[in-house]
């Protein structure tokens, strides 16, 4: 199982579209926009969208020569 790594804030359920749903809390609110800063870094909110996939040895290696995250 390959599991995703936080690095940024794509791929996480709070993300759409360079705002955080995460301050969100009735359906009154806006969500607030991701400074750039913290949007290329993630913070400690971080949900992946995808816990893990099943994956291959191409797949692994692809991921750990990039230290991609699971999007």
């Amino acid at each position: 199982m390959v599991k995703s790594k936080p690095q940024s804030c794509f791929g996480c359920i709070y993300y759409n579209q360079g705002n955080c749903l995460w301050f969100v809390r009735n359906h009154n609110q806006r969500a607030k926009r991701i400074p750039i800063e913290v949007l290329h870094k993630g913070c400690n909110k971080y949900i992946p969208r995808i816990k893990g996939e099943e994956s291959n040895p191409i797949i692994q290696h692809i991921l750990k020569v990039f230290d991609g995250e699971l999007i």
